[in-house]
């Protein structure tokens, strides 16, 4: 089974990328002009670095608003073997489904938003924003212990 994520995910984090970049922009200028102000150039240091990741973290917006769909990694569950494969740039990661220790559901008003995946190499990995997200996580669930599987109470990122 192959997962992607969905236009409407993609849609409202171009959203969130649009307004973010905004506060970056005026963040910038803003600091320019403490920049222009300035008496002594050790009145400069804080403004310039401020200025350097405003406008790093612009060019890292720009590039994941360009790249779209191409952000995303691509999931594919494969029952028989019982593997995953990660896909994302021309590169695909492959591990077990036995490699995962815990499985985290979160709910939002009823509705499945995240999935936490727990491995036994100490890493996490979230999976929200992706279509059939139900049948992805039933997928995890055939081949993780029931004790080991949670519902969340509470919705974070």
């Amino acid at each position: 089974m192959k997962f992607q994520v969905t236009d409407t995910y993609i849609k409202n984090q171009n959203k969130k990328i649009v307004y973010l970049a905004m506060l970056f922009a005026a963040l910038s200028c803003a600091v320019i002009v403490a920049i222009a102000r300035a008496d002594k150039v050790s009145d400069m240091i804080f403004p310039v670095m401020g200025l350097y990741f405003f406008i790093q973290g612009l060019f890292d917006l720009y590039k994941k608003f360009r790249e779209g769909w191409g952000a995303y990694p691509t999931f594919e569950i494969n029952n028989e073997s019982a593997m995953v494969h990660v896909s994302y740039n021309n590169m695909t990661i492959s591990f077990p489904l036995s490699e995962i220790d815990k499985l985290r559901l979160q709910y939002k008003s009823g509705q499945l938003e995240s999935i936490l995946l727990n491995m036994k190499s100490e890493q996490k990995l979230v999976i929200n924003g992706y279509e059939n997200l139900e049948v992805m996580a039933e997928a995890f669930q055939r081949f993780i212990p029931t004790g080991n599987v949670k519902v969340a109470t509470w919705f974070h990122h």
